[in-house]
């Protein structure tokens, strides 16, 4: 996962309404974007792989995010 992710008060929320998600969630990260908006990485668990999910400026401002985040921890759920 990148160590050069930006923090800010938007993405340490977001980090919360995952692990609110997922509780047990192994690793997570997010930062914002030069481009205004965030990328969030996890790992469900230790031996899974690293996923990502990109939200830009114009959907953290609606609700589209968190639905492409929990399709994002169902798919990674599954695999």
């Amino acid at each position: 996962m990148p160590s050069d992710l930006t923090p800010s008060p938007e993405s340490d929320l977001i980090k919360a309404w995952v692990r609110a998600l997922a509780p047990s969630i192994h690793d997570l990260d997010c930062g914002k974007r030069l481009d205004g908006g965030y990328d969030l990485w996890f790992k469900l668990n230790p031996s899974s792989s690293v996923k990502q999910v990109v939200i830009s400026a114009d959907e953290y401002g609606s609700e589209r995010w968190r639905e492409r985040v929990r399709h994002s921890l169902e798919d990674a759920n599954l695999q």
